[in-house]
């Protein structure tokens, strides 16, 4: 699993283009306000409030971490006895991103992939992160929606497949999405007061925005990660007690890591506020917010701005408690209503937390949550890369739920071309098709020619780069090398190389 990821700051990410290469990093970006994810200005959660509201919160951990307070890196829901929903930013693996430059129309691959599955576990049932009591359970696979867009953060979940089912008597009850229809009535898109129903927001992050030295990646939309070694409290003054979560007063808030679950009572605000910002000051999301797929929670900030020692009486998550739920309780009961998502600071006065709007989520949380797509043997072009010869693309062997499909794209790079080895970035090879066939060229000669197989499963996609294959010859235009180089000219062998994904 990416290294606890957390909730996002709000941009693009960083796109450079040098020469016709397009350089894209998804860890780093130009500095902007860091991004968070646990409850700010919230009230420790009781064993009464818990049993109430709580029972179906989860925490993610890292499954080689026993100490529960150092694994655990965002938060999630149980919506069955076999499923936890959590935001896709929680689980993608932005190392395994491939790039497809083709001229001016760039396209993405991989944007679904996530961490090996071995290194993550759900923990449930247990309020305080240092105790012993509720269950760790392993995970099966993981599932990110396929429409989610890491650049800005669009149907931001994913859905968490456990190897076994939620045993009998662990105390982990499920909360299902709110039911279509039934969105009105908790805003949508006008807001919502708080109330005695909610909504309610839970988790086991941070209290205050820390010291962004040591979680700022430099994003103006990348993860931003808790420090390996947090600090532990030093005590629960701070801690606001009472069996009903409630929006707290103006007060200073502890800038630890949480042990026990915090909640807090907080209004969802309508699009229009999220968009122009507090006091309608155009400091907003802007375009950035998405109300499709998007929605605002929280108070903003408004404490003396002169006073340098002021902390924020503002109510928001913070870092730690992405994927976990924005909730509300209606007849039928709690329902899963958002995922914490991204948020630039934490109870800001300008901008309210974003949260995945589960009202949009419904076609994947209901879709295929079958073995998603994986490559077991590596494709491999084929045949002799000479001019007029014709490469072939095998596929090589997958696996996945359903029926899969295939298609290809041809790509080539040049020996002193790095780009596509550190960043993924492929170009398509001028006049190729999108068939699993490609007759080398002239223009050809001197280039390294790779395939890509996309793997279309009946619940994932998956792109995997081939290996390359080299075509002798000079690049043309190149300078003649001199007899001291010698010459690459005819009769190179066809190669392979552990190159590429």
């Amino acid at each position: 699993m990416p290294s606890a990821a957390r909730r996002f700051p709000h941009a693009l990410l960083l796109l450079v283009i040098v020469g016709s290469a397009l350089l894209l990093t998804l860890a780093q970006a130009p500095s902007a306000p860091a991004a968070t994810g646990r409850v700010t200005n919230g009230a420790t959660v009781t064993a009464e409030a818990y049993a109430a509201r709580w029972t179906a919160i989860a925490a993610l951990v890292g499954s080689s971490e026993k100490d529960a307070r150092l694994g655990q890196f965002c938060g999630g829901t149980f919506v069955s006895a076999t499923e936890v929903v959590t935001a896709a930013h929680c689980v993608f693996d932005d190392e395994d991103v491939i790039i497809f430059q083709d001229g001016d129309h760039v396209s993405y691959f991989n944007f679904t992939s996530t961490g090996d599955p071995k290194e993550l576990q759900v923990l449930g049932g247990r309020r305080v992160l240092s105790d012993a009591d509720g269950v760790r359970l392993n995970v099966s696979h993981v599932l990110i929606n396929p429409r989610y867009d890491p650049r800005t953060s669009r149907y931001d979940s994913a859905v968490i497949v456990l190897k076994d089912p939620v045993p009998t008597g662990s105390g982990i009850t499920f909360m299902p999405p709110i039911e279509a229809g039934s969105d009105a009535a908790w805003g949508a898109g006008g807001g919502i007061a708080a109330g005695a129903n909610g909504p309610f927001i839970a988790g086991w992050g941070y209290r205050w925005l820390p010291n962004q030295s040591f979680l700022f990646t430099g994003a103006n939309h990348t993860p931003t990660h808790r420090p390996k070694n947090p600090k532990v409290p030093a005590s629960s003054s701070n801690a606001r007690s009472g069996t009903a979560a409630k929006a707290a007063p103006a007060g200073k808030s502890s800038r630890s890591v949480a042990n026990g679950l915090e909640e807090a009572a907080l209004p969802i605000v309508s699009d229009r506020a999220c968009d122009v910002g507090g006091a309608g000051a155009g400091l907003g999301y802007g375009r950035d917010f998405d109300p499709s797929t998007m929605v605002c929670a929280g108070t903003l900030d408004t404490s003396d701005a002169n006073d340098e020692g002021a902390v924020t009486n503002g109510v928001d998550s913070c870092y730690g408690d992405s994927g976990g739920p924005l909730m509300v309780t209606t007849a039928a009961g709690p329902r899963l209503v958002g995922i914490v998502s991204f948020g630039e600071g934490c109870a800001t006065r300008d901008t309210y937390g974003v949260y995945t709007r589960v009202a949009a989520m419904r076609p994947f949380l209901a879709g295929n949550h079958g073995m998603p797509v994986a490559n077991k043997k590596a494709p491999k072009v084929l045949g002799t890369p000479s001019t007029g010869s014709t490469l072939h693309c095998a596929k090589g062997t997958w696996t996945g739920a359903g029926p899969i499909r295939y298609s290809y794209r041809w790509v080539r790079s040049f020996e002193n071309d790095s780009s596509n080895d550190e960043y993924g970035i492929y170009e398509r090879v001028p006049g190729s098709y999108l068939g699993g066939k490609y007759k080398v060229k002239y223009a050809d000669r001197g280039s390294l020619i790779r395939c890509i197989v996309i793997a279309k499963g009946a619940s994932s996609t998956k792109a995997v780069v081939s290996a390359f294959a080299k075509v002798p010859g000079r690049v043309p235009g190149a300078p003649v090398p001199s007899s001291s180089e010698g010459s690459d000219e005819g009769g190179e062998d066809f190669s392979l190389s552990t190159f590429g994904h």
